[in-house]
């Protein structure tokens, strides 16, 4: 099964922080800033973002860009109290991942106030090999019968036809079992 991220949850956010330093992954960024010196040694922020993870899993569940028109004097980086993350007033959600797949890649994520969108990986999960704007994961798929996977659909034979690929070097005869995908909403229209 495919893992959902909780819904941000503000304090969980330092739970995440924790969970990241239980499983020894020290290189996940949490805060990122960008300041530069200007004149009379004036150190001003001009850009930052933060992370927030998830307090079960090692993945990022949220990102937080910083607001502001013009370089900053008064940036407050974050910092831990006690059980509270404490981040910079200014800082607005922009991007949220929704749903991984069990080898951890991202299949679901949205901006702030925008679309949804879905992606399905393929090649022993490694490459996306379709991205769908508008759409959440469990309403897409797609395969060429080239890789491993099955690319969210529901396949009833692993086997390939070698003799009669359209293009690629493999296609699939619907007499080795059936294609379906589960899970659709008989209120929506769908495209094959």
């Amino acid at each position: 099964g495919d893992y959902t991220l909780p819904a941000s949850a503000g304090n969980n956010d330092v739970e995440g922080i924790k969970n990241l330093k239980n499983n020894n992954i020290l290189n996940a960024p949490v805060e990122v800033y960008q300041q530069r010196q200007y004149s009379g040694n004036v150190l001003k922020t001009i850009a930052a973002n933060v992370a927030s993870y998830d307090p079960s899993s090692p993945l990022p569940k949220e990102s937080f860009f910083l607001e502001s028109s013009s370089p900053l004097t008064d940036f407050t980086a974050s910092t831990v109290s006690g059980s509270v993350f404490i981040k910079d007033p200014r800082y607005t959600s922009r991007l949220k991942f929704t749903l991984y797949d069990t080898r951890n890649n991202i299949i679901q994520q949205q901006k702030t106030n925008d679309a949804i969108s879905s992606y399905v990986w393929d090649y022993f999960s490694t490459y996306p090999i379709a991205e769908v704007k508008k759409a959440a994961h469990s309403d897409i798929a797609y395969t060429s019968f080239e890789a491993d996977g099955s690319g969210n659909w529901v396949i009833g034979s692993t086997q390939r036809d070698v003799n009669n690929a359209i293009t690629g070097k493999y296609s699939y005869q619907l007499s080795y079992g059936g294609i379906s995908k589960s899970g659709l909403s008989p209120l929506k229209t769908y495209v094959i």
